[in-house]
């Protein structure tokens, strides 16, 4: 894929990052160490290690004379901080004094690695340095000077090719072939296990809702026309095996990194079984120059499919990479998964390496599935239209009825005769597709306005629609997550507790509201309590929590609510409070009333977002669930909350007793949860079937219209996204405010000129 147009996605985060070459810094130390538990070696060089550390521009065998050594940075773990000032006010603080680095633009937490392995045994080390020295004299024989300079000419001639029209992808294509040589791809003139797994998913592309025009199928099937393949049943590798073949073939041998690899292993061989691996490694040998051209055009092949099914990053709605910011970005986390990939295809198993290509969103290759069939049913006309007008109930009878069954059939919720009944069957298909397709069951199956706007949206909308939903599971942050993990898919209105892939508990939730708001305090408006979309963990569950309001509702409904009854604080049980730093806030008590309800869910870097109780369940009856400040109301929370408590390992005494009691009771678990938000517009439900959403927020809208980033929020009284309380104000006047650290006053008229009974701000109250 030539990419002389990449700078069509921009986003904010587009011109951050470090700027020019980036080194080759290698693969974490933590991949090194899973591969030693996992009993296999990283014998595919799986680390960019032995390249320079510098970026290397054309990259050739002779030339390289020795390398960098690997250097993994100690990053200290995040530590969680409490405002004592806050705790002695309100009893907790979490929401003031968030755990850990706050989620960045992009809605990402940082997560630090872990410590450095143990120190070496000084014997096991002084018997791998011995071990070292037997490589490198093999290393030195298998790359001979006249065929390295062969190879060398043959791998810059091809690069340049290959790459003529993408001079970023030329530097990062130069690095992957300093650490590891040709042959990955092509070897002997046959195509590689590997090579074949990317051919094969190259011609896949387009059932992934992917542009095939880029890969150049034709072309690449031309280059590759009377080319066979070495096929699936290469014999595996054993860990040493693997190990040595790596150091052997990569172009350059760094002692250092040898050293560390064969360390790595589960046990390191004595000096008869390394000379078995060395005669045993059959890419033991120099490199063919003749199999260099064909390499680097999988080679290219191979990257664009990393780039596009785990990288890049166009729909957003805010987290965009072109392939420049993914190199400036992103590039260790690229190499570390080049890395893995290559790894499981040293290891013999080409379909694991492939599958590691796709994206880890546990509804990704189900809804690749759902994508197929309705392109299937577009590719045959669609569904059948009705007209807006009928209506049906029970007992109706005549062709609509035909009709009504025949355009149920057309998405296979209807299998009966075509009879022209409405009775159960047909009640019970409307049913189903009512639930399946974010619509109100109408009491005994009927089929009323709504129902049949959703029945005459065209399925080439509804394949549009799928195939935004495939791409935005591509860029999710599944693969960050743990095998039990929480996701909220904001237009569903859903949370989902996942465990190895399945769902195991499902809560209604109420997510932050689309209505126009505004902040007096940071004087912005527009569309300002919509739930951010982020990856985090879940790390402390708070029973009877009290809750701080934060400034803007301080200014904004509190200010409204004292407007009209002076005794709202005492009603509603809230305080004015001085903390030690002088600092007044409100905090409302916990008990009953209390807008966090009984329980709430503290997450890390989150700004004050999180999880909680609500004292108005009712909500949780609506269709559409979009009423809060952004935080995520959660239905049976108190259930949800023992659940998890009980899982992280607490007894049922400790929990029976802190929900017994109306004391605040933190609880910090033993392991936090990782948790993601999301905006897809279509889910998989309980059957596996497709649920199309409401596009609550206009993020689908933004896309198919150019918009993304989609503008959420602007200056206090401009004219667009304007609640209907907040007057128009000039730039001068509300830049006057925000240089003095004054908030909008709120007695102001729609002229903007003060008035005796401020404007009504009928924003929803609560977090």
């Amino acid at each position: 894929m030539e990419s002389g147009d990449e700078s069509v996605i921009v986003g904010d985060e587009a011109t951050s990052g470090a700027k020019g070459g980036a080194a080759i810094l290698g693969v974490s130390r933590w991949i090194l160490a899973l591969a030693a538990t996992a009993g296999v070696g990283v014998g595919v060089g799986a680390s960019f290690a032995v390249g320079r550390s510098r970026s290397v521009e054309a990259p050739t065998v002779a030339r390289v004379a020795e390398v960098a050594k690997t250097q993994t940075p100690k990053v200290e773990a995040p530590v969680a901080v409490r405002d004592a000032d806050t705790a002695a006010a309100a009893g907790e603080v979490a929401e003031t004094e968030p755990k850990g680095p706050v989620v960045g633009d992009d809605g990402e937490v940082p997560v630090a690695p872990g410590e450095d392995a143990d120190k070496v045994d000084p014997v096991k080390a002084a018997a791998a340095d011995r071990l070292v020295e037997t490589l490198a004299a093999a290393h030195a024989r298998a790359h001979a000077k006249a065929e390295a300079v062969e190879v060398d000419k043959a791998l810059n001639a091809a690069l340049d090719e290959v790459f003529k029209k993408a001079k970023v992808n030329r530097r990062f294509a130069g690095e992957f072939y300093t650490s590891f040589g040709v042959g990955r791809f092509v070897k002997g003139g046959v195509l590689t296990a590997l090579g074949a797994a990317v051919i094969d998913k190259a011609h896949e592309v387009d059932k992934h809702a992917l542009d095939p025009a880029p890969y150049d199928l034709e072309g690449l099937d031309q280059a590759l026309a009377g080319v066979g393949r070495s096929g699936d049943g290469e014999a595996k590798s054993d860990a040493v095996t693997s190990t040595v073949a790596g150091l052997l073939e990569a172009p350059a041998f760094d002692k250092d990194a040898a050293k560390e690899r064969l360390l790595a292993l589960p046990t390191l061989p004595d000096d008869g079984a390394l000379e078995l691996a060395i005669g045993q490694a059959s890419s033991g040998k120099a490199p063919s120059a003749a199999d260099v051209p064909l390499d680097v055009r999988v080679f290219r092949t191979f990257l664009d499919l990393v780039m596009d099914f785990r990288f890049l990053k166009k729909a957003g709605p805010f987290m965009l990479r072109t392939r420049e910011t993914v190199y400036e970005r992103d590039r260790k986390a690229l190499k570390d998964h080049i890395a893995v990939v290559l790894q499981a295809a040293a290891e013999g198993d080409a379909a694991k390496a492939s599958q590691l290509i796709e994206p880890a969103h546990p509804q990704y290759r189900r809804m690749i599935e759902v994508l197929a069939k309705y392109r299937e049913i577009d590719q045959k006309g669609g569904c059948p239209k009705l007209s807006s007008g009928w209506r049906f109930r029970a007992g109706s009878r005549g062709n609509e009825v035909v009709k009504l069954q025949e355009r149920l059939a057309c998405e296979g919720y209807y299998a009966g005769e075509m009879d022209g009944k409405y009775d159960g069957p047909t009640a019970e298909a409307v049913k189903a597709y009512q639930e399946h397709h974010d619509l109100p069951v109408e009491g005994l199956g009927q089929v009323l306005e709504e129902t049949m706007k959703s029945l005459n949206v065209p399925i080439e909308r509804r394949v549009k629609q799928i195939e935004l939903a495939v791409q935005r599971m591509r860029e999710g942050r599944h693969e960050r997550m743990g095998e039990f993990f929480l996701r909220v898919n904001i237009p569903s209105f859903l949370l989902r507790a996942y465990e190895n892939g399945q769902v195991v508990r499902e809560h209604r939730v109420i997510v932050g509201t689309n209505k126009l708001d505004d902040d007096k305090v940071q004087l912005v408006q527009g569309h300002i309590n919509r739930t951010k979309l982020f990856g985090t963990r879940l790390y402390e569950i708070i029973v009877n929590p009290t809750w701080i309001l934060p400034k803007r509702v301080e200014e904004g409904e509190l200010a409204s609510n004292l407007d009209k009854d002076a005794t709202y604080l005492e009603k509603s049980n809230i305080k004015k409070v001085k903390l030690g730093s002088g600092t007044e806030v409100f905090v409302q008590g916990a008990g009953k009333g209390n807008v966090l309800g009984k329980v709430k869910f503290l997450l890390e870097g989150t700004n004050a977002i999180y999880l909680h109780d609500t004292d108005k369940r009712a909500l949780f009856k609506k269709q559409r669930r979009d009423f809060s400040h952004g935080c995520m109301r959660v239905h049976e929370a108190i259930d949800f909350g023992k659940w998890l408590l009980a899982r992280d390992g607490f007894t049922q005494a400790e929990i029976d007793k802190a929900f017994g009691s109306s004391v605040v009771k933190p609880f910090d678990l033993k392991k936090p949860i990782d948790l993601v938000t999301e905006y897809i517009t279509v889910d998989l439900a309980a059957d596996g079937n497709p649920v199309f959403y409401d596009d609550i927020y206009g993020y689908d809208a933004a896309f198919w219209n150019d918009k993304i980033p989609p503008v959420e929020k602007v200056r206090w009284g401009s004219e667009i996204m304007r609640p209907r309380w907040v007057p128009t104000m000039d730039d001068k006047t509300v830049d006057g405010w925000r240089k003095a650290g004054k908030p909008a006053p709120r007695n102001l008229g729609p002229d903007g000129k003060p008035v005796a009974k401020p404007p009504k701000d009928d924003s929803d109250q609560g977090p």
